[in-house]
């Protein structure tokens, strides 16, 4: 009986050791990849192109529209504001053009950039009839300021705001004055502190450039942040002041 009984368990632990041997190797296959469909360009003041993106990858991923164009001997970049996909998801992009003091026709070329890749989508031509020329320049500092994103107030009610100047490898999109207010996107490489935007506002037929000043404004929760560290350092300080005198009190 006893002999059976270990024949078994020993066929029990080889098979089991058996078990434990066998790995398994799975693994998804990983890749970022983008289609685009009903990609137009308008050609009403301000120009613009859009497209609608879908992540076609097996990788979350952030989608932006870049477009070149050229006019009056002159190459201009704009850029959409980005937006993030999960596989099989959806979304549409926009952005704004600004030939300014120009009529004629642009062309140009648009692409997607995405997960650290560029495809290019389609070149365009398209006709500008109205020309406009800036003359005004109103200096606006924005509020709550992110490393990505910053609210403004305006001084008027309706517009449409498109990017002009930007330190290099900035990529700021266009954006849309509701009520006053207005919210900016942009993708810095590294974010500093006191950068200026420009942009062209277009509103009612007119034209005006505004430079954005991206400061962030010191809160309620900064300021009293502060000044507890700053009561904090002086009782800290007077308490090492009376630590002294007591012990040169001891020691006399």
């Amino acid at each position: 009986m006893k002999k059976k009984t270990l024949i078994i368990t020993s066929a029990f632990l080889i098979l089991l050791g058996g078990v434990s041997a066998l790995t398994f190797d799975v693994s998804v296959d990983t890749k970022t990849e983008v289609s685009t469909h009903n990609t137009n360009v308008n050609s009403s003041f301000p120009p613009s192109a859009s497209t609608t993106v879908t992540n076609t990858g097996s990788l979350g991923c952030s989608y932006r529209m870049k477009g070149y164009y050229s006019f009056s001997n002159r190459t201009e970049e704009s850029f959409s504001n980005e937006k993030a996909l999960w596989p099989g998801t959806t979304t549409d992009l926009e952005l704004r053009m600004m030939p300014t003091n120009y009529t004629g026709e642009i062309n140009g070329n648009l692409s997607i950039m995405y997960c650290g890749k560029e495809k290019n989508i389609d070149n365009f031509s398209v006709q500008i009839d109205e020309r406009v020329l800036p003359e005004n320049e109103t200096k606006v500092v924005a509020e709550q300021v992110t490393n990505t994103s910053a609210k403004l107030e305006m001084d008027r009610e309706e517009g449409i705001m498109v990017p002009v100047d930007s330190p290099a490898k900035w990529k700021p999109g266009p954006s849309r004055i509701v009520n006053g207010t207005a919210e900016i996107e942009y993708e810095a490489p590294i974010f500093r502190e006191g950068t200026n935007l420009t942009y062209a506002v277009y509103s009612d037929g007119e034209t005006d450039y505004y430079q954005v000043s991206l400061w962030k404004k010191e809160t309620v929760l900064d300021r009293f942040t502060k000044s507890q560290l700053g009561i904090g350092l002086a009782v800290s300080v007077l308490l090492n002041l009376i630590l002294i005198l007591l012990v040169l009190r001891s020691r006399k």
